[in-house]
């Protein structure tokens, strides 16, 4: 797989395969459905580049929730309406797609 490719992880993956993901795309933030997650799992956040976990429903510990992440976005764009627009600006041709 080539880096910055989306991978989905799935409940039947193994935990050496679900390292590899998680290190081969790079991704900051993991979003995961529900409290289903298998406890052979790695802990998502231990030695990767992943910055947070969202999760679909409620927040557990270490966690945020997506309704979480939404009322952040709404408190930056209630400081800065045009924060999304600046973003955008910086983003070079160079740039890998998320």
């Amino acid at each position: 797989m080539r880096r910055g490719g989306r991978r989905a992880i799935y409940a039947t993956l193994t935990p050496p395969q679900i390292l590899y993901i998680l290190n081969d795309s790079q991704s900051k933030v993991l979003f995961v459905s529900n409290a289903a997650r298998p406890a052979r799992w790695p802990n998502p956040l231990a030695g990767h580049h992943l910055k947070h976990v969202v999760r679909m429903d409620e927040a557990r510990s270490g966690h945020l929730s997506f309704s979480e992440v939404r009322a952040r976005g709404r408190e930056v764009l209630a400081r800065d309406p045009n924060a999304v627009r600046a973003r955008v600006a910086e983003v070079q041709p160079s740039d890998l797609a998320p």
